[in-house]
């Protein structure tokens, strides 16, 4: 019985096989005489896609506007003397 290189198809190593499993339907499942393809992975396109400028309306001022301050009437018994300091 002499053996041949032949390659491993799942693993793609080299390995020395009996020469009658070559061809052979069940013995030779998974070995072949010539190397498989070198594994590269796969090419992925890259696609340009143009972007058109916002057409939305820019806000004039980014600033928030001012909160609104409420002029309080004085509480009961508040007094314009209370309020002087020289008192």
């Amino acid at each position: 019985m002499a053996f041949i290189d032949a390659y491993d198809t799942r693993t793609g190593k080299r390995v020395a096989v009996p020469d009658h499993w070559i061809g052979h339907p069940v013995l030779g499942r998974g070995y072949a005489l010539t190397p498989p393809p070198p594994k590269t992975p796969p090419q992925t396109a890259v696609v340009a896609v143009p972007v058109r400028p916002s057409r939305r309306p820019t806000k004039k001022d980014a600033t928030p506007a001012p909160a609104v301050v409420e002029e309080l009437a004085p509480a009961a018994g508040d007094t314009e003397q209370e309020s002087d300091p020289r008192c």
